[in-house]
């Protein structure tokens, strides 16, 4: 072995090495466990889909409290907007996908 795997292997099982890491987790989950992260973290949706928002098709994510965010066409932020749920046509036919066609045959080989 050389000098530095035998340093390295020292370095891991030594008691110092192992005590400092326990030290280090117990710190950690003290310290999330006393302060939880906070924000504006939501859980996830109830449905994710496409809808007429405002005339423009649209992704919509769909809140288990009724709230609907939607993204923007051409948003260049990328970010979420919360709509009225009134002015969402989840049923609208320009937002509905387009059925498959073809008869499902390779060609080409």
């Amino acid at each position: 072995m050389s000098a530095v795997t035998v340093a390295l292997r020292d370095w891991i099982v030594s008691p110092v090495t192992w005590t400092a890491t326990v030290l280090v987790a117990v710190a950690v989950g003290l310290a999330l466990w006393l302060s939880p992260p906070h924000g504006d973290a939501a859980g996830p949706p109830a449905e994710i889909g496409t809808a007429m928002v405002g005339g423009y098709c649209a992704r919509i994510v769909t809140g288990f409290d009724g709230t609907v965010s939607a993204l923007a066409p051409g948003s260049r932020d990328g970010q979420l907007r919360r709509v009225d749920p009134a002015d969402v046509n989840r049923h609208a036919p320009e937002c509905q996908p387009a059925a498959a066609t073809g008869t499902g045959e390779r060609s080409g080989r």
